[in-house]
Parts: C-alpha cells; structure tokens; sequence
C-alpha cells in the first residue's frame, strides 16, 4: 500500500466522498427529498428560483463549515500523534 501522503497527493484518496450511507441517513434523505419537492411545488416560479438559489448558498456554506472542521479535526489528530510519539515535548 502506498504512503498516505502520496495516495493523496496523486489524487487517490476523497475524504469527502466517503459517506456511510446508514438507515437513518436514507430515511433523513428521503424525508427531506420529499418535503422539498412538496414545498416546491407550492411555490410560484420566481420563487422556486429564489429556492433553488437559497438551497445553492446553503449548500456552498455547509461546504465551507465542513471543509473548516475536516481542517481542524486533522489538525487536532495530528497534535494528539505528536504527544504520543513526544509526551516528553508536552510533559506528560
């Protein structure tokens, strides 16, 4: 198996495609599918529009929040590994 680094640095590796897709999930997704198109449908065309823009924006935020804590979390696993493998340098 190839170094993680180099798996993700030929483009091997999509942290953010890995979903577990569980029963929960699918009953959540399914919900939410059908109560945005019931929603949909009682709307006015201008205001599908406005929807469908609000959605994209909510999309593009969720994508930033998640970019961010996927971020930290690394970091924060990456510090824990340093006090493993150093406890001497963090004085435990």
């Amino acid at each position: 198996m190839k170094p993680i680094l180099e798996q993700l640095f030929d483009g091997e590796l999509y942290p953010a495609e890995c979903l577990t897709v569980t029963e929960t999930y699918r009953a959540l997704h399914s919900s939410f599918t059908q109560t945005c198109g019931a929603f949909e449908q009682s709307l006015s065309p201008a205001q599908r529009e406005l929807f469908e823009t609000m959605m994209n924006q909510s999309c593009d935020l969720d994508n930033l929040v998640l970019r961010q804590k996927f971020s930290l979390g690394f970091c924060l696993g990456a510090r824990m590994m340093l006090e493993v493998l150093q406890p001497e340098k963090f004085h435990i």
